[in-house]
């Protein structure tokens, strides 16, 4: 867990295990609960329901105090018959997140934005916007809808200063999906462009007509 976690640059804020039977929570940062530790009480707990790994909501880690998002799957032995033994799991730093979204943009101007299926924003151009849910911006309720609704569609969409062009699409089956956004007018430039020289050759050709 330790090397899974050190580094400054490593995007893990934090690698952990939980023993069922002990409730202890054992930490690469070296915090250890000695036993009490309600697993349940945490979203993450799920994963033993649907025996996958789960993304939790994005939150502010209570040993690092920064913005993260947990990774946690199940834990069985290698028995014939495998037990339940714990939970696995890693604290991924939200500003490492970001630093790999700021990379992928749309267009010329248009930009990312990573939203849990709760609407919390995750990741936004804009810092103000991260952690805050989508129903405390100034966001067009069809987008709030495609957040929660989980499905996958193309929209005007409100989210900050002005309309623009946007397309959510799911992120597997995390749970989490990602808008990407195009100003109107630059989605619509390509549009203009190929109408302008399509009206541009019908004019030519009817010169030639007439000639």
């Amino acid at each position: 867990m330790y090397n899974l976690a050190k580094g400054d640059d490593n995007p893990v804020d934090a690698a952990w295990l939980v023993d069922l039977d002990s409730s202890s929570l054992m930490m690469s940062s070296g915090y250890t609960s000695n036993g009490g530790f309600d697993a349940s009480q945490y979203e993450w707990y799920a994963c033993i329901e649907t025996n996958q790994t789960v993304y939790s909501e994005p939150y502010i880690s209570f040993t690092s105090e920064v913005p993260v998002i947990s990774l946690a799957c199940p834990v069985y032995s290698d028995d014939e018959e495998p037990v339940l033994l714990g939970i696995a799991g890693v604290d991924v730093k939200l500003d490492k997140v970001a630093e790999v979204m700021l990379h992928h943009t749309i267009g010329k101007t248009g930009f990312s934005v990573l939203i849990s299926g709760t609407g919390v924003v995750a990741y936004a151009p804009t810092q103000e916007m991260i952690l805050k849910n989508m129903s405390e911006l100034d966001v067009n309720p069809e987008s709030i809808e495609a957040v929660l609704s989980q499905t996958p569609q193309s929209m005007k969409v409100k989210f900050g200063s002005g309309s623009e062009y946007g397309h959510f699409a799911n992120v597997g089956t995390t749970g989490y999906m990602v808008l990407s956004v195009m100003p109107l007018g630059e989605y619509y430039q390509s549009t203009v462009l190929c109408l302008a020289l399509l009206t541009l050759l019908m004019a030519v050709a009817c010169v030639f007509i007439y000639l």
